[in-house]
């Protein structure tokens, strides 16, 4: 049989910085009022710049909040209750995800406290905002026992300084994301199927909370902060008071919820073995982590604007060993042939670290006879 040369190499290096997901648990009771949530702002600070409240970025987020409820009634003056089914909290995806409307659904900040995995993390502080040129939020404001605390975005995350700028900063996760304070979840909201079933849809906004954090009174606090989208939404501060010897837990031991992706094993009878050499394309990974890392090649229709009901096919997980790499190969002709219908259909991976999340992309389409796609998973931090 005559030999086949794979002619063109598509190099992705994917640098997969993983953090380790934190675990929120037990609630310190203490003896705290509302007001303690609620502060008005006394200290000076400057007026005209901080002029956006807290209550204006609640009621201007009411579409996002909404969309973890499933029978809210669309009015504009109240937002719904949410029902336990709304209230629902778990992992997705490997990762601990709590309902939207924890941004909040009562336009009394102080009355929207922050609950995950039954640790209470404090109630929502009552600041007000900074808008730029373009109408966009870009930072905001807040007194919390006698001090000021600005909230800032650090470029991939939300910190708080006691002054205007990055040069004070006294709340930040660097450093703390290994640590037993640190923990740190996502945002569901409610999507529909092919079917018009409701399901849950992950991983829509980050925050994270640092425990036993000393505050700027000497006090000390739980503290979560969340920018998910803040240029819109506004971001969101809770603070609970502890004695500073708060601990969490681990996360409970439960099945995850999800949408259900295709369970069709159909692209795992296309794979072609590599001695047979009947093949005109390779999806190469190569795992670079000291763990295993679990593959899957899927095929989407990537017309479809949700990822997940874009999903036409995916083979069956294969688990790469530590330094390892593994090859998925495909006459693509077979491919295309298989699923006339769709003209945008595009071959991906999932890739699933050991003990961490699932993330999935590095796409191609099928316009790629003779080639060889391979994507390099690597480690930046312990897991």
């Amino acid at each position: 049989m005559k030999k086949k040369y794979l002619f063109t190499i598509f190099l992705s290096i994917l640098a997969i910085i993983f953090i380790s997901c934190g675990s929120p648990l037990s609630d310190y009771n203490n003896e705290i009022t509302l007001s303690d949530y609620n502060d008005e702002i006394t200290l000076p600070y400057d007026k005209t710049e901080f002029t956006y409240s807290i209550n204006d970025a609640i009621e201007n987020s009411k579409t996002f909040v909404q969309q973890s409820i499933q029978d809210y009634s669309g009015s504009r003056s109240a937002f719904a209750e949410p029902k336990e089914d709304d209230k629902w909290q778990g992992f997705i995806d490997g990762v601990w995800n709590v309902p939207s409307n924890v941004y909040g659904t009562d336009l009394v900040a102080a009355r929207n406290s922050l609950v995950v995995n039954t640790e209470h993390l404090g109630n929502l502080q009552n600041m007000v905002f900074h808008k730029d040129e373009y109408g966009h939020i870009t930072k905001g404001v807040f007194q919390y026992k006698g001090h000021l605390y600005y909230v800032l975005d650090k470029g991939n995350y939300v910190v708080l300084s006691s002054e205007d700028d990055l040069d004070h900063i006294c709340v930040d996760q660097e450093g703390y994301t290994s640590s037993d304070d640190f923990s740190n979840f996502k945002i569901w909201v409610w999507d529909k199927d092919a079917n018009g079933d409701f399901y849950r849809d992950g991983n829509l906004g980050y925050a994270y909370t640092l425990r036993n954090v000393q505050m700027l009174d000497g006090s000390y606090a739980t503290v979560t902060l969340s920018g998910f989208n803040y240029y819109y939404y506004g971001f969101r501060v809770w603070i609970q008071g502890t004695n500073g010897k708060t601990e969490k837990k681990p996360y409970p031991n439960q099945s995850e919820d999800t949408y259900q992706r295709p369970t069709d094993k159909k692209l795992q009878d296309f794979i072609k073995l590599s001695e047979s050499k009947d093949y005109d394309f390779i999806y190469e990974v190569e795992n670079k982590t000291d763990k295993k890392l679990t593959v899957q090649n899927y095929l989407r229709n990537v017309n479809e604007r949700n990822f997940d009901r874009g999903l036409i096919t995916q083979t069956e997980p294969v688990v790469i060993e530590a330094g390892n790499s593994y090859q998925f190969t495909y006459k693509l002709d077979e491919l295309k042939n298989e699923w006339p219908e769709i003209n945008s259909t595009y071959l991906g991976c999932f890739f699933t670290p050991e003990d961490k999340w699932q993330c999935g992309g590095w796409e191609n389409n099928l316009l790629q006879s003779g080639k060889i796609h391979k994507v390099v998973i690597s480690s930046e931090c312990n897991a």
